[in-house]
């Protein structure tokens, strides 16, 4: 397996392990969310996201629908 291929599978893997997390209202704690939040800003999630991907996915499970819609019409 290369490189690009591992890290896909990493980038994959984590932002499974999130959406899991923030859906579930036992493990969705402040840290899982500022996980989700870090994930997101490191991804780029600042620009407009596609819809039915798993960022957007991320976004629409945070708490915080007000501050996710408006980075969307940043972009």
């Amino acid at each position: 397996m290369d490189k690009d291929k591992k890290l896909e599978g990493m980038w994959e893997l984590t932002a499974d392990v999130i959406i899991a997390g923030l859906q579930n209202p036992e493990t969705a704690t402040p840290g899982m969310i500022q996980c989700a939040l870090r994930f997101l800003q490191d991804n780029g999630a600042e620009a407009l996201s596609l819809p039915n991907t798993k960022q957007d996915q991320i976004k629409k499970l945070l708490p915080f629908p007000k501050l996710a819609k408006d980075e969307r019409k940043l972009g």
